[in-house]
This record gives structure tokens, sequence and C-alpha cells, in this order.
């Protein structure tokens, strides 16, 4: 029974590394994606919102270039667990502006009430990564027979 409760104290923070890494791929992925042209299925809306965002003072080639950077970035940064308590609250802001082309763009979101979009269902999986990066920045504490145990996972900041 012993070997079972350190086997999994030892595998009980994973989870939440495991999520982390994830979300860090995902940004990765969708942030190179970015650099090269027509590879992204999100390019028309991205550079159609900064350029609403960005009140058109911005090129949209450069808006989508910086788009690129910072996605790829924090895809970089989450990976390697670097300066997390800087990072996810930038990505968390980062994604509440993913869900802007919902007020700027409805009729492109939604087909009718409460029924997305192809666009729409992408904007909208976005929770998921919102709730998620919201978790691994969190600590988690059990309990283990008589003993509290609290998991944070190692950072290099």
């Amino acid at each position: 029974m012993e070997l079972i409760n350190k086997i999994e104290t030892l595998l009980r923070p994973w989870p939440i590394v495991f999520v982390r890494i994830s979300i860090g791929i995902v940004f990765l992925w969708f942030g190179v994606l970015k650099f090269f042209p027509n590879t992204s299925p999100a390019e028309t809306v991205a550079q159609r919102t900064m350029d609403k965002l960005t009140l058109g003072l911005i090129s949209s080639e450069m808006n989508y270039l910086i788009l690129a950077i910072i996605e790829t970035v924090f895809g970089l940064f989450l990976i390697g667990n670097f300066f997390k308590k800087m990072i996810v609250p930038l990505t968390l802001g980062h994604l509440i502006m993913t869900f802007s082309p919902i007020l700027l763009f409805p009729s492109e979101v939604f087909t009718g009430i409460l029924i997305p979009t192809l666009l729409g269902q992408y904007i909208i999986k976005n929770l998921v990564l919102f709730s998620a990066l919201l978790l691994i920045n969190q600590r988690f504490c059990y309990s283990n027979s008589d003993e509290k145990i609290c998991i944070t996972q190692p950072s290099l900041d």
C-alpha cells in the first residue's frame, strides 16, 4: 500500500504538466502556421479582427505577423514552463480577444440563436483553452491520511 501511495504522489502533478504542454503545442502550431500565408484557416478572420481592434492603424500583414510571433512565443513559453506567472495571464488576455469576432462579425459566427458556424465553433473551443490555463496556474492540495499535501508545478521564473 505504501508503494501505491508513493507512485500516486509521483504521478499527481503530471496531468497539469500535460495540459500546459498541450496548450503550448496548440499555440505553437497555430502561431507557426501564421508565418506562412494561406495556411491558417483563421487567417482572414484574424486579419479582419486585428484591423478592427487596431482601428486600421497597423497594416493587416503587420498585425498578422505580430499575432504569429505572440502565439509562437506563448506556445514555446508554455511548453518550456518559462515565466509562467507572466505568460499565463498574457495568454488569457489573448484568448479573451479571440472572442471579439462574436461581437464584430456575429453573422459569420452564428447562423441563428446559439447555432455556431464552423468559425463560431473554432472560437467557442477557446473556452476550453481558457479554463485549462486557469487550471495550470493553480496550486492543488489534497489530504492523504492525516497530512495535507500541496502540489505546485516547478517554475523557472
